[in-house]
């Protein structure tokens, strides 16, 4: 049974955090015309934001990174929020965009179901699940399964085996869930409503 957000609600947020999460990534510099290689890095509750207009902003944006940056942040240093980081961040290893598409798909997770990704457990045992990456809540089992495999593929530890960019993570999503559709207006009517 679900206990998150109404559907067209969830919807309608994870669409609109995917849609702005791939714009950044495919931003470019407007003189070369080369990617910049922007990376949020801190995917999480806290940096996303519904107006009361119900338009959703993406916050935090001050430490996120790009291949342009002059100091780059250094192997272990990444200042990003442990429970929604993706494996390579929280080892140090170098990391792109497919880091915030692991840590939108645990929001998405948290946002479905209504529950923490991994729950109340303490933060040295998060940091090991985290790092060694192929960690499911048991809720997990619960989702829809076409919801599942959607989100298991942007969850996968390996980035070269996970969903690749944000976009793609939105459009497979709404395809697993064909018979709800994010709402025109749903976001605002909550928000006045709240």
């Amino acid at each position: 049974e679900r206990v998150g957000l109404p559907l067209p609600v969830t919807l309608t947020v994870v669409s609109d955090l995917l849609d702005a999460l791939d714009y950044a990534h495919r931003r470019t510099n407007q003189q070369t015309g080369q990617p910049l290689g922007f990376v949020h890095g801190e995917v999480s509750p806290a940096s996303v934001m519904v107006s009361y207009q119900g338009e959703l902003k993406l916050t935090d944006v001050g430490l996120a990174r790009s291949t342009l940056e002059l100091e780059r942040t250094l192997p272990g240093d990444s200042p990003g929020r442990l429970s929604y980081q993706s494996p390579e961040q929280v080892r140090g290893e170098d990391f792109d965009a497919r880091a915030d598409v692991f840590a939108a798909a645990v929001l998405c997770f948290e946002l479905f179901s209504g529950e923490r990704f991994y729950g109340s457990k303490p933060a040295d045992e998060v940091w090991q699940r985290v790092s060694t990456g192929g960690y499911l809540p048991s809720s997990f089992a619960r989702l829809p399964s076409g919801l599942r495999a959607v989100l298991e593929a942007a969850l996968c530890a390996d980035p070269a085996k996970r969903t690749q960019t944000a976009d793609q993570l939105r459009r497979e999503l709404l395809a697993s869930q064909h018979e709800a559709r994010p709402a025109p207006g749903v976001l605002r009517s909550l928000m006045t409503a709240l």
